[in-house]
């Protein structure tokens, strides 16, 4: 099978085939798969961290400040020469190209950073109570790689308790 030029939706028919014989093509049900050009998608960051505590360690509920850290990745430079990179590989990547962090509350996005670049984003305690001054609902972030028109896979962090 030869991949296909761009994405597109294709419409396909299975006749399985058994001892008795095979089910035609107008008894059988016809599925649809749309194409979604993975391979172009920019791969999300590795190694988040909050407040430089790894996913395993992340806290329940914190005071003041926070910190979001990244690893970068890059579809284009990593590999290469058949080197894989471990997801929590503290290597920095030249990104392939922006993140997006969102800041959810009980949920709902409270906050937006677009264009990021770097591998951090800091969000104050000042800021969260202006979102919503109830400090009792959970916190999470949610990571968006953007490359041109492609989006990459969307993280969203474990919820904690900031106050």
């Amino acid at each position: 099978m030869s991949g296909y030029p761009s994405d597109l939706t294709l419409r396909a028919k299975l006749c399985p085939r058994n001892t008795v014989g095979a089910i035609g093509t107008s008894q059988a049900t016809t599925m649809s798969l749309t194409t979604a050009s993975r391979f172009y998608k920019p791969y999300p960051p590795g190694n988040v961290k909050l407040n430089s505590l790894a996913y395993a360690s992340w806290p329940a509920s914190t005071s003041g400040d926070v910190t979001l850290s990244w690893t970068n990745r890059n579809r284009l430079t990593q590999g290469i020469g058949g080197q894989l990179l471990a997801q929590d590989d503290a290597t920095a990547a030249t990104p392939e190209g922006t993140l997006k962090v969102e800041v959810l509350i009980g949920g709902t996005t409270k906050r937006t950073w677009t264009g990021l670049t770097g591998t951090s984003q800091v969000y104050t305690l000042a800021q969260r109570t202006a979102d919503d001054s109830d400090l009792t609902k959970t916190v999470q972030f949610r990571i968006t790689p953007i490359n041109g028109s492609y989006t990459g896979t969307v993280r969203t962090t474990p919820g904690f308790v900031m106050g």
